[in-house]
């Protein structure tokens, strides 16, 4: 399965931040354990240095392949899929690359969460390739508020499940995120009241 928008064993090609960034915001949000699971190979984590250093796709998807051959993987993040463009120079290269690229993933039964940064603000969405290919849409919202942000997720797309596809409130605190099933106390407008206070539900 493949969702855009993670684990017994987890690896995740190429972040947009270095190891040690990404370790320090899993502790930072209670994943205690993530740096011991990283020394001992069970999250193994692709700097972008190293995933960009041939310039060449080919070479990177190969060295990728040779992990997933050699190793028994469950899961994968990418973090970016923008990371993911900088190789190709023009739209048909890239989606050329993406479908070969979803369906080495799938190939090889990897549950796969490629995240993506939009510009188009909400409740505009910019649709690519990757919303068609993948099996799941996952969107995390955020409106500014006078105190602060509210955030959002909205499940907009799982293939053969039966979802609720409202848009629930949520939290990113210690521990993971929180995500509310009611909307009370929240709202998608700026300036109005964030969790725990008497504002407008939408």
């Amino acid at each position: 399965m493949s969702l855009t928008t993670t684990s017994a064993e987890s690896t995740s090609p190429p972040p947009e931040e270095n190891a040690e960034d990404i370790k320090l915001a899993a502790e930072s949000i209670g994943f205690d354990r993530f740096g011991e699971l990283v020394d001992n190979e069970d999250i193994k984590i692709y700097d972008k240095r190293e995933m960009l250093q041939d310039g060449n796709f080919s070479e990177t998807m190969d060295r990728l392949l040779e992990v997933f051959t050699e190793e028994d993987y469950d899961r994968l993040v990418l973090d970016s899929l923008t990371m993911f463009q900088l190789f190709f120079e023009d739209e048909r290269e890239k989606r050329t690359y993406l479908l070969k690229f979803s369906d080495i993933l799938k190939q090889h039964g990897l549950t796969s969460l490629l995240i993506n940064e939009q510009g188009a603000v909400f409740p505009d969405t910019e649709i690519g390739l990757e919303n068609f290919l993948t099996d799941g849409n996952i969107y995390f919202i955020q409106t500014p508020t006078d105190s602060g942000v509210n955030r959002y997720v909205w499940v907009a797309k799982m293939r053969k499940q039966d979802i609720d596809t409202d848009i629930f409130p949520m939290e990113i605190s210690d521990g993971g995120i929180t995500v509310y099933e009611k909307a009370s106390g929240f709202s998608m407008m700026a300036g109005e009241s964030g969790p725990g206070n008497d504002g407008p539900s939408f």
